[in-house]
């Protein structure tokens, strides 16, 4: 009498979405992530055990300031439990476009016995050397596509400001300057990015861009990054008699004056 053959189990895997801006929404929005990442995972055969997004959030940030990303390889170390699975994502570049961080990421699913697969069919889906080496080229030329994007902007944003055009919005710092004083008081608390994002969302503060839905850590570092308030006890509080939008001013143009002199 033969053996009774069993069911072959399902493959457990784990989804990731990420969008970090709304222009990504018009080509590669959340709908259309899932919307592939559903029919990978019948393809595949696989039942997705949770959903992880990060929408607004840079794929330059470091998996600990993403709490998406950090949410699913969470998910892969327990699926590690049950012999792994697979972490799907839309296309490799949603876990970054940062070599580092997708080579740290693919190294940390892997150590959880879980494969990262793109449901876009892209090279490098699966775990042999071929596929880790196409998978390593496509996530170096999503790296060099960043800073081909970076240099090209730049470039527009300096003929710009040559023909004497105003060059992007006014800036939280002058239409609200209240919101970085509060900014500035929880750096000086040593409070991180995500912690006050945290905070600023909490107490009702509405972010910068009227189409957001509430602060991100990185739009707060952002803000850090350009006013220098990213090291807080080298940014004073503004001199005597000086309104906080006349020192960001001062400070805005003390630091594009430096710029200019390390570029030459």
């Amino acid at each position: 009498m033969g053996m009774t053959e069993q069911p072959k189990q399902p493959v457990k895997a784990i989804a990731y979405l990420r969008v970090s801006k709304q222009a990504e929404e018009d080509n590669w929005g959340l709908d259309a992530q899932r919307a592939a990442i559903e029919k990978c995972a019948v393809e595949r055969g696989a039942i997705i055990e949770s959903w992880h997004v990060d929408d607004g959030y840079s794929g330059d940030l470091p998996i600990e300031e993403r709490p998406g990303l950090d949410g699913a390889l969470a998910a892969c170390l327990a699926l590690k439990k049950t012999g792994g699975g697979l972490l799907i994502v839309s296309r490799f570049d949603r876990i970054a476009r940062n070599m580092m961080i997708s080579l740290t990421t693919h190294k940390i699913a892997q150590e959880c016995k879980c494969v990262v697969v793109s449901a876009s069919q892209e090279p490098g889906n699966g775990s042999s050397p071929e596929d880790e080496l196409c998978r390593t080229l496509v996530m170096a030329m999503a790296a060099y596509e960043r800073q081909l994007i970076r240099m090209r902007t730049k470039a527009a944003l300096a003929a710009a400001k040559a023909a004497g055009k105003h060059v992007g919005a006014i800036g939280i710092e002058f239409r609200r300057p209240e919101v970085i004083v509060q900014i500035y008081e929880m750096r000086c608390k040593g409070l991180s990015y995500k912690r006050i994002a945290k905070q600023l969302n909490v107490t009702g503060v509405k972010p910068p861009r009227p189409d957001a839905e509430c602060w991100h850590p990185s739009t707060v570092q952002s803000l850090c990054v350009r006013l220098g308030m990213t090291m807080p006890t080298l940014f004073p509080l503004p001199p005597k008699g000086m309104t906080w939008a006349e020192y960001f001013e001062d400070c805005r143009e003390r630091n594009e004056k430096d710029s200019v002199e390390d570029e030459s």
